[in-house]
């Protein structure tokens, strides 16, 4: 047998050692890093070529917005990275969307999958799903809704999407693996109101037939709604997914931070905002997006601190060998 070559040595990787702290968004220090054990595994967000020696001290008490994010840092002393994602939904601003058994999609699969409402009443969680649901919208997270909510028993489970199946965001083994599992699909349907018998929950959805008119803006056809075709669908749960952006209160706490009209934050080619020191990325500046591209940002504002505590530290030492 003929042996392998032998593989050049490795070049030796250059070391950052830079103390970090977190403040979770939630009051578990865990929920961001539940599969490595408790801790952000050093190998999966460094940049190549780079070794890290972690001094990760969480602080899973401290209000994200109003501890560490709403304090000015002094520049040069430290950074920040604001990542708290899109986690406020959007809804429709309907009739009857305040009623109980109306859900966001991302409160739903929070109950269900990391508070465990999957295993009530093992788990003080309770959803209530019913007979018959329906989740409005076409993107992924519409369809881990309706898959999801089908895995919890009901009898139907309607998607209901204002375009056609082709227009669908979702992937499209998503949207296939959906209707082959059962879901019910209402394309060209948007719901206008929902109902309720007693006032104490949901028991129907009114939606409105729609078609495709002249390409918008963003070259896609604008649904249009269909003048008297208005029908009911008996429903015991609504779930609305079309959509998140980011929660307001950074941008509100933090003085001097440049954010879009969406909420999103304002970063450069290096993942800096508006206010020196401060990084952001994932969600908080793209808006809904994926946890890769989330995880290409967090290595970029990893690269980018690096250097910028680096220059920093150059420039003390040249100014405080100047003064001497």
């Amino acid at each position: 047998r003929r042996s392998r070559p032998a593989s050049p040595p490795a070049e030796r990787a250059p070391a950052w050692s830079h103390g970090v702290r977190t403040w979770p968004a939630t009051s578990a220090p865990h929920s961001a890093a539940r599969s490595t054990g408790g801790a952000p595994s050093p190998r999966s967000a460094m940049p190549p070529r780079a070794s890290w020696s972690w001094g990760w001290r969480p602080r899973p008490t401290a209000p994200t917005a109003r501890g560490a994010c709403s304090r000015a840092i002094a520049p040069g002393t430290g950074c920040t990275v604001r990542s708290t994602g899109a986690g406020s939904p959007n809804f429709q601003g309907i009739p009857g969307e305040n009623l109980p058994g109306v859900y966001s999609a991302s409160e739903f699969l929070t109950r269900v999958n990391f508070m465990r409402g999957y295993l009530f009443p093992e788990y003080d969680t309770p959803v209530k799903i019913g007979k018959r649901v329906a989740v409005v919208g076409g993107g992924n997270t519409a369809m881990d809704a309706v898959r999801t909510a089908l895995r919890l028993g009901p009898e139907k489970a309607y998607l209901i999407y204002r375009r056609t199946k082709r227009e669908m965001p979702a992937r499209a083994e998503e949207v296939d693996h959906a209707l082959e599992e059962g879901v019910e699909l209402h394309e060209l349907t948007a719901p206008i109101r929902v109902i309720s018998n007693d006032g104490r929950w949901v028991s129907k959805i009114e939606c409105v037939k729609m078609q495709l008119g002249e390409p918008g803006s963003d070259g896609r056809r604008k649904p249009v709604e269909i003048p008297n075709s208005n029908y009911i669908l008996e429903v015991d749960t609504v779930i609305i997914a079309i959509g998140q952006n980011p929660n307001p209160i950074i941008q509100a706490t933090t003085p001097n931070l440049a954010s879009t009209k969406k909420g999103t934050v304002v970063v450069d080619e290096n993942g800096q905002t508006s206010r020196e020191g401060v990084f952001a990325g994932g969600d908080l500046s793209r808006g809904g997006a994926t946890v890769i591209l989330a995880m290409r940002d967090g290595k970029l504002a990893a690269t980018s601190i690096h250097q910028y505590l680096e220059k920093k530290a150059v420039e003390h030492h040249l100014a405080k060998t100047a003064v001497s």
